[in-house]
């Protein structure tokens, strides 16, 4: 019995020992794949065909990244990895929104974004680098990951680690960085407290390798600095609810690309203000009563327009409007080179759509056709990514009164001011319409202004244009088109008599002038809404004062390609290199020479 004791108790300890042993392993693995990816030898997923990392794992790490073809460089020191993540590899490197697939030139090379996910914590970029087969050794990854939150949250953190130099950026603005050779520490680096906006926020590194083994974590933390997880994660901005009203990417008609509404826009480096001699072709904006929603065409040569998305809507009105609808298009470029949309809030068919159960919005009795009173408001630099804000203009200026209605806006800058104005139509008790103003924000999201009655107009539709120190103002009344003049852009309009301008015999509506680029030929176009089918008609001028009809819409010498039935439209500038630009991003073919 003795010596079965004593046997058993060897085995006991010699089990113990096997035991601590087994533990003291384990906690090393454990520690070393927490700490350096050279022992991590989960190889993530390049480009899956399905993703399913599209939440943060129970510790709140983000397992579905955008990964960039690695880019050579040197350095670990903070100087150095500032230098090279501030280098400018690509076009709009710090503010371009990716996705799978997407190519961009650096040094030379065609480089590829991937999509990439892991079952671990981290991505291993040594093995994601091998396994696209390439160097991870002296290179720089470029990572995007799109989250979406249902709401704003406020206190947040982003907390992220990795064994090589990194910079990171959360919405544009630069959150984090750690530098030298490293290991892999969860939490390393942690930004100071944040909010992250209701849908989508953008998570952008920049990671400097030196040698050997090389990957990243990142995980949001909460007011309490317990890991974040109510959210989700996409591969692209479309996948997101990308702004505080929940306004997804609207997509070309092949369902790729489209437009992208964004939470903020970054202003390009070399955005500035344009002069005639910088452009090289148009763009339009307009709306179809079919669907309520916005569409946009480009021309070269100002006379034959090609709609961008082969006559399919790209400003979707049901999720941008109030009303969900929008109407009414205008875009004019600003003195920082950006694109001003503004569009009515409305839809006209709501009862029909199943938006509301009344024709309109309140009481027709009282304030008479469409009673809207919201004005959408989108901003640009590229025409691909946007902001959008729809400004209740009764809630915002209560000195208005009860207004009917917030109607036709356009925009245009106040040189005297140095500031964006919106005008637009304000109707009382059913009549009454007069045409307002008001100076708006930089970002072009609200009026700051009280709105005030530009007088001896009594119009609605106005359509402003300067032309040497005279400021032009054709606008509507009776559904007709007049004409005003006046040396200040918001005050002592003199109108021209009673005269019709427009040369048509039925109703119109939504004057707007734009030039013929390199020559001294003014084109008015207006909507020509009272034919048969509608159509958009087209004077010429050279003086204000004697017009020519050069007819309509593919009757004349005006084409539309591949749309019908505009309405309501506004034409601005494009240079080359964006029409070049838009037309690659919507596969449009023309001839740009």
């Amino acid at each position: 019995m003795g010596l079965q004791r004593n046997q058993g108790m060897k085995k006991y300890k010699n089990n113990q020992i096997l035991t601590v042993v087994f533990l003291f392993v384990s906690a090393l693995l454990m520690v070393a794949s927490l700490s350096d990816s050279a022992f991590c030898d989960q190889v993530p997923k390049v480009d899956p065909a399905t993703t399913t990392k599209n939440t943060p794992n129970e510790q709140g790490f983000i397992q579905q990244w955008l990964i960039l073809d690695p880019i050579a460089a040197r350095g670990d020191t903070q100087n150095a990895v500032q230098a090279t993540v501030k280098a400018g590899h690509f076009e709009n490197e710090l503010t371009m929104l990716p996705k799978k697939g997407d190519k961009v030139n650096a040094g030379g090379r065609e480089l590829t974004w991937h999509s990439v996910e892991t079952d671990e914590y981290n991505i291993n970029l040594y093995y994601f680098a091998a396994e696209i087969g390439t160097n991870c050794n002296n290179s720089l990854f470029w990572v995007v990951a799109y989250i979406n939150c249902p709401e704003e949250v406020k206190e947040a953190r982003l907390a992220v680690g990795t064994n090589s130099a990194s910079v990171w950026w959360l919405n544009g603005t630069e959150v984090v960085g750690i530098y030298g050779n490293r290991c892999t520490v969860i939490d390393d680096g942690v930004s100071k407290r944040l909010t992250l906006r209701k849908g989508m926020n953008v998570i952008r590194g920049g990671i400097v390798n030196a040698s050997g083994a090389a990957d990243f974590c990142a995980r949001l933390l909460d007011a309490n600095d317990k890991p974040l997880t109510g959210y989700t994660i996409g591969l692209s901005a479309s996948e997101q609810i990308v702004n505080t009203e929940g306004i997804p990417m609207a997509q070309n008609a092949e369902g790729q690309g489209g437009i992208m509404i964004v939470p903020e826009l970054i202003k390009p480096q070399n955005a500035r203000r344009l002069e005639e001699k910088d452009f090289g072709g148009y763009v339009m904006v307009y709306f179809k009563d079919q669907d309520q929603c916005a569409y946009m065409a480009v021309s070269r040569d100002g006379y034959t327009f090609t709609d961008l998305n082969n006559g399919k809507a790209i400003f979707d009105g049901s999720r941008l409007a109030e009303q969900k609808g929008v109407r009414d298009p205008h875009m004019t470029r600003g003195p920082d080179g950006g694109f001003y949309l503004a569009m009515t809030d409305l839809h006209i068919f709501g009862q029909r759509a199943g938006y509301r159960e009344t024709q309109w919005q309140r009481p027709e009795e009282r304030y008479g056709w469409g009673n809207n009173r919201a004005i959408v408001m989108m901003k640009s630099f590229d025409l691909i990514h946007w902001t959008a804000s729809d400004f209740r203009v009764d809630l915002a200026f209560p000195e208005l009164g009860d207004i009917d209605t917030a109607w036709a806006p356009e925009t245009v800058y106040d040189e005297a001011a140095d500031k964006m104005m919106v005008y637009f139509t304000i109707r009382y008790n059913n009549r009454n319409a007069n045409i307002y103003w008001s100076y708006t924000d930089d970002a072009f999201t609200k009026m700051e202004t009280i709105p005030k009655m530009i007088p001896d107009i009594g119009g609605i539709d106005g359509d402003i244009t300067k032309v040497g120190d005279k400021f032009h103002m054709y606008y509507v009344s009776n559904a007709r088109i007049l004409h005003a003049v006046s040396d200040r852009i918001n005050d002592g309009y003199v109108p021209e008599g009673n005269r019709r301008i427009d040369p048509e015999r039925v109703s119109t509506e939504a004057p707007n002038v734009f030039k013929r680029l390199g020559t001294d030929t003014w084109v008015l176009m207006y909507d020509v809404y009272g034919g048969r089918p509608n159509n958009m008609g087209f004077s010429e001028t050279k003086d204000f004062a004697n017009y020519t009809d050069i007819g309509h819409f593919n009757v004349g010498v005006m084409k539309g390609t591949n749309f019908e039935r505009p309405k309501h439209g506004a034409v601005t500038y494009l240079t080359l290199d964006e029409l070049k630009a838009v037309t690659k991003h919507w596969n449009v073919e023309m001839a740009l020479d």
